[in-house]
């Protein structure tokens, strides 16, 4: 077995430590931008906004792969589609419509906060799904202290919602689950999937659920304002939220 040069494995480590980087500064302009457009700009359809996510996406993803050809895509067999891919895009609308719901009633800091509890979130699953191993004791310890932590701040919290922690809290659950049925997806399949071909089978699925969505919960009332994101931020704003949402 080779073992890579002290040289090479340095640069490894600042190439993850770099991208790691970057995904945390585009992670947080997504997030002010879909709190100042469901809030401050007046917007509150969590699901549309969403939506417009990942038809974004789809289109930036496709131009990559079909006009570009920068990224191989597998063939993936309509039974493969069903079975593995559409509880993840089921999954992943559920996780980013709770989520964005919740920047409607809670601070961008809190909901920073509360998602604190991920790791313990996806460690919880795990066991259930058997990603994990056993129980410890070093591991118990951890999840209490994350947990008492996440509950301080609730308690301290000055505009604390339940409707905004409920929302949140769903999400989470969703993610974390979103995180394992992709694990166990890579891991088992026989193809090979890059971030950009995940993208371009699931972020369609993902619109399709939200349209539904969509259809029966906010767009009475949404046609009934007259209001799209377009009347309500600049359109180089959207394009740029967007934007952050592809990149991340």
């Amino acid at each position: 077995m080779k073992v890579a040069p002290p040289t090479m494995a340095k640069s490894r480590i600042l190439i993850d430590l770099a991208g790691v980087c970057v995904w945390v500064l585009l992670s947080g302009g997504l997030i002010m931008f879909n709190k100042f457009i469901l809030s401050t700009y007046g917007f509150p359809f969590p699901i549309a906004l969403t939506l417009f996510h990942q038809v974004y996406c789809f289109g930036c993803a496709s131009m990559l792969i079909r006009v570009f050809r920068a990224v191989d895509t597998p063939d993936i067999t309509r039974d493969v589609l069903i079975e593995k891919f559409l509880p993840i895009a089921a999954l992943f609308m559920a996780s980013l419509w709770f989520s964005n719901a919740a920047y409607v009633y809670l601070s961008v800091s809190f909901i920073q906060i509360l998602k604190a509890f991920m790791p313990a979130s996806v460690y919880l699953h795990g066991i259930c799904y058997g990603v994990e191993g056993d129980f410890s004791l070093k591991k118990i310890v951890v999840l209490l202290i994350i947990s008492f932590g996440v509950a301080t701040a609730s308690l301290g919290e000055i505009n604390f919602s339940w409707i905004g922690f409920t929302f949140q809290a769903l999400g989470i659950a969703a993610e974390s689950n979103r995180l394992l049925l992709s694990q166990k997806l890579l891991q088992g399949a026989s193809f090979k999937l890059n971030p950009i071909t995940t993208l371009y089978y699931v972020s369609p699925l993902s619109a399709s659920f939200l349209s539904i969505a969509w259809l029966v919960l906010e767009s009475s009332d949404m046609l009934g304002m007259r209001i799209v994101p377009c009347t309500v931020a600049p359109p180089a704003d959207l394009v740029r939220m967007a934007g952050f949402c592809f990149e991340t």
